[in-house]
């Protein structure tokens, strides 16, 4: 498997991969969705543990901004995005994300970020500009996430993490807010 593209190895922020624990506990969301990793990191771990879970991952390690304008679909049907983003990119990411949904055909997505991201004025202003209708699940989990420099487990992240998702359907997403 090659580097994922979309990694940036000189930023910081940049440099960490989300830990497996994460995808057991989305697990019961997503299980029926095929899914689309676009950001893989370094180590192809978030692939891995979805794999490992009997998920349907399409790992696309290539420029994630030209990947988007071509959605992955699975029998004519769009994937579920489901990734933790470079973050010195995540604005940008979730402008790219609700734009895609500008041609009416829903791409739902689930993307990990810092949970201030939600109530960022760039948030707020992306949403009142495009009237999209966000969801929202919050992990009952604090997740410590893994450096791609040397493989090893932050103990104390220092913030956080909340997915904004679009698109999901079922019974835990009646309110578009998830928490458990």
């Amino acid at each position: 498997m090659q580097d994922s593209l979309m990694c940036d190895k000189s930023k910081y922020s940049d440099n960490w991969e989300t830990p497996p624990e994460f995808y057991k506990h989305v697990l019961p969301l997503v299980k029926d969705y095929p899914i689309w990793e676009p950001f893989v990191g370094v180590s192809h771990r978030s692939t891995k543990a979805m794999l490992e879970l009997g998920l349907d991952v399409l790992e696309t390690p290539n420029d994630f901004f030209e990947q988007i304008k071509e959605w992955p679909e699975k029998d004519g049907k769009p994937r579920l995005l489901l990734s933790n983003p470079p973050f010195s990119q995540k604005f940008k990411v979730l402008e790219a994300l609700v734009e895609a949904q500008a041609d009416g055909k829903v791409k739902p997505f689930i993307i990990l970020l810092p949970s201030w991201v939600y109530a960022s004025a760039t948030f707020r202003k992306l949403v009142v500009r495009t009237k999209i209708k966000p969801q929202l699940f919050i992990p009952a989990l604090r997740l410590n996430y893994f450096s791609s420099q040397d493989g090893l487990q932050k103990k104390a992240t220092s913030f956080d993490s909340t997915c904004i998702c679009y698109g999901m359907e079922g019974e835990h997403w009646e309110t578009n807010l998830c928490y458990f």
